[in-house]
């Protein structure tokens, strides 16, 4: 049926706050959660326990607009137009994300309008905002593509070195999903921010789970937007009042 039980069934497994335990949403950019997990032995406290969904996971989709839908389209394009919808899904249609893109400028290189993997941005690509590059295999230079596709050659328009400033346009998430219901199967790009990023938990002593969001919000270099879910109440210290945020 497609329902998860869970595997520990221990009381403060299952009720973690009727034990004194809490737990805190974090919002951790997808690029960044291999390196969290490779280093969560350093970063966590003893006592405090990361639950992060597997890396190949379908995400939830969710309207950052509070629309209930979200505009899937085919280009990576504001129009929304008929001919540029993909799919018009609800809220908590899962899908698979096939790459992440983020639509640039870049005045340095005289560049108006192009595209880089999300992954060679460095931190949380923000529309509005500025980001630097960094090439994520080491190549020490990142490509920016005419159009949010693999292909390359005629499809170039520059490499931009290391720490390059960027204008960030609009975060891309490329995806696709299963026919349920009145949707049908598809693929497309919807706007990062609907596609939320705070499916990520941190759970045990309260003191220690916001130490460990200070620890982790250091070594990763972005906000948390941490909050604690369940009985005990919102966010605090740095992230307070901002757990609403997406990203």
């Amino acid at each position: 049926l497609g329902i998860k039980m869970p595997e520990d069934l221990s009381g403060p497994a299952l009720a973690p706050e009727a034990h004194g335990l809490v737990r805190v949403k974090i919002h951790v950019p997808r690029k960044l959660r291999g390196k969290l997990a490779k280093k969560s032995g350093v970063l966590l406290k003893e006592v405090v326990k990361l639950k992060m969904p597997d890396g190949k996971a379908k995400v939830d989709v969710s309207s950052a607009a509070g629309k209930g839908h979200v505009f899937a389209r085919n280009a990576p394009v504001p129009d929304m137009k008929v001919k540029n919808r993909a799919g018009l899904l609800p809220d908590g249609t899962q899908v698979a994300i096939n790459d992440q893109w983020v639509e640039c400028q870049c005045a340095k290189e005289g560049i108006a309008k192009g595209y880089v993997k999300e992954k060679h941005v460095v931190g949380r690509a923000v529309p509005g905002k500025t980001a630097k590059v960094h090439d994520a295999n080491g190549h020490g230079a990142t490509l920016v593509r005419k159009q949010a596709k693999q292909d390359e050659g005629k499809n170039n328009i520059a490499f931009l070195e290391d720490g390059t400033e960027l204008q960030v346009v609009q975060h891309w998430v490329e995806c696709s999903w299963d026919g349920v219901a009145f949707t049908p199967a598809g693929a497309g790009f919807i706007e990062g921010h609907d596609v939320p990023e705070d499916d990520v938990l941190l759970e045990g002593d309260q003191d220690k789970c916001w130490e460990c969001v200070a620890v982790i919000e250091k070594e990763l270099g972005v906000e948390l937007l941490a909050k604690t879910v369940g009985a005990v109440g919102a966010g605090r210290g740095a992230a307070k009042g901002k757990g609403a945020a997406r990203g």
